[in-house]
């Protein structure tokens, strides 16, 4: 089974990773997963309420158009859990060294990013940033940068500081 390293705090806990392509769905899991699907739909859409709000369009245009995303809707990497808002500052850093990495590969090799697949590209940095190397990198830069942080700077900025 796979597994992965998570912080929890100042520990690094390595926990399975259970869920795969093929999985069969317990009723929980399938609860969770449709509630997940409905709070991306719900999120992904609010946009439509201003619209119906302010006049610019029916509310039966906008139901249809909503029912038209969630038709249409796929989970990505991004909405299944890539969001920046809930990774620690380690897990964004991780995700920087192994975007510059990846970057410097395909540079190397003569290839854009741009000529990369979205999905696929998002999916190595995400393979990239759970290495142990990548993440102990992190941690150093953020170590480095929150020591930096906390410097005193009074000797630079006199009574400003």
């Amino acid at each position: 089974m796979d597994t992965k390293q998570i912080k929890i705090g100042h520990l690094t806990v390595e926990i399975p990773q259970p869920y795969k392509e093929g999985h069969q769905l317990t009723e929980v899991e399938a609860h969770v997963l449709n509630q997940v699907f409905a709070e991306n739909i719900r999120n992904n859409n609010r946009k439509w309420v201003k619209k119906v709000e302010s006049g610019e369009v029916s509310e039966e245009m906008a139901i249809e158009a909503i029912q038209a995303y969630a038709n249409e809707y796929e989970f990505t990497i991004a909405s299944a859990g890539g969001g920046r808002a809930s990774l620690t500052p380690v897990e964004k850093e991780a995700r920087k060294i192994a975007r510059q990495k990846i970057t410097a590969a395909l540079k190397a090799k003569g290839t854009k990013v741009k000529e990369v697949d979205k999905e696929k590209l998002q999916a190595a940095i995400l393979t990239l940033a759970s290495d142990p190397a990548v993440i102990e990198a992190a941690e150093r830069r953020v170590a480095e940068m929150q020591a930096a942080a906390e410097m005193d700077l009074s000797d630079v900025l006199g009574e400003a500081a």
